[in-house]
Order: C-alpha cells, then sequence, then structure tokens
C-alpha cells in the first residue's frame, strides 16, 4: 500500500497515428493493478526488441487465476477497432483479455466482455490484434443494453485462466509489453 499525494491514474496515453498506447509495461509498472497467483514475483526484461516489459512468475492452485487490471479513462475506447498486445508465455496459456464497462446507474454491476487466446508455451513474441467484435459478454454478466459500448469500457484485464480452465496447478512465466488501442 502506498499513500501518495496525487492521482495515481494511469499517465497520459502516448498517441501516433491511429493508435493509442495504453501502457507499456516498462520499469517501473504504473497505473495497472496485479490480482492474485502464489509465489509471484514481478519483473522487467529486456526481451522484447523494442525495450522493457513485464515478466510475471507465478503458480496458480486449481481453479484460480492470475490478472493483471489497467484502469482506462472513460472513452479512450471509444472508436477503438481493435486492442493490441504483445504477449509470451513460458507454459501454454489460456490468456484472457477483458474489457470492463461501467454502468450508467450507480447501482448496477460493472458489464465484461472477454475474448481467450491460445498462447503456445516458449513460442516467442505474440502481437495479438484483437477486434473488438470478438468479445463476447461474459458467463453470468447482463448487460442492459445488450452490447459492447466502447465509450463506457474504464478497464482492461488481461488475466491467465489457464489453472482455472485446466482445475489443476499451474507454473507459468508471462511477459507483457505494449497495451494499445487501434483506431
Amino acid at each position: 500500500l502506498k499513500l501518495l499525494s496525487e492521482d495515481p491514474s494511469p499517465q497520459k496515453p502516448e498517441v501516433a497515428e491511429n493508435v493509442t498506447v495504453l501502457n507499456h509495461y516498462d520499469a517501473p509498472l504504473t497505473g495497472a493493478l496485479i490480482m492474485g497467483g502464489e509465489d509471484r514475483t514481478v519483473d522487467y526484461d529486456d526481451g522484447d526488441p523494442e525495450g522493457d516489459c513485464l515478466k510475471l512468475t507465478y503458480a496458480l492452485s486449481g481453479n484460480t487465476i492470475i490478472a493483471l487490471a489497467q484502469p482506462v479513462a472513460r472513452g479512450a475506447l471509444k472508436d477503438a477497432a481493435s486492442v493490441r498486445l504483445k504477449v509470451k508465455a513460458s507454459a501454454q496459456t489460456q490468456l484472457v483479455i477483458a474489457l470492463g464497462e461501467t454502468p450508467d446507474a450507480p447501482n448496477l454491476e460493472e458489464t465484461s466482455y472477454a475474448y481467450v487466446e491460445q498462447i503456445e508455451a516458449a513460442a516467442g513474441w505474440k502481437e495479438l490484434d484483437i477486434p473488438v467484435s470478438r468479445f463476447q459478454l461474459d458467463v453470468g454478466k447482463h448487460d442492459p443494453d445488450g452490447k459492447l459500448t466502447l465509450e463506457k469500457v474504464q478497464s482492461v484485464v488481461i488475466a491467465d485462466a489457464s489453472a482455472m480452465m485446466a482445475g489443476q496447478r499451474v507454473s507459468n512465466t508471462l511477459w507483457l509489453d505494449e497495451l494499445a488501442v487501434v483506431r
């Protein structure tokens, strides 16, 4: 826990042509929260040809996940065509990327839309460029307007759901770099 004298919200996103970078995941990690995992270590690695990246090493007991929650300013995904992320993993990984919509009314639950991508073990860097049309309403969630409304998205969650899907213990190292929105 760290007490700050100013707002800890993410720094202003970097914009280049049709791409808005939400987080480069350079050292030190700012504007994101990591939840879950056992024996978790957070490091930085210069393994990506374009610079530093986030390196998470962890274990997951059966039916659990580890997640990195990236808050974004409401409206930051407006007119987005896709969400882009660079990733690699030491073990086969069921990577979930979820977009969290904030409700219009204060008493309603956040709605989330998710996309699952299989990341092969030790296969090197993979650049995901996920069209927003591929995100599906999470199981058990209800969306009052019945569709993903990009203007309402206020979080992007990146999670390893391998242990949850397999129902057994998993150990992994996950490298993340450059979470961005493409218009």
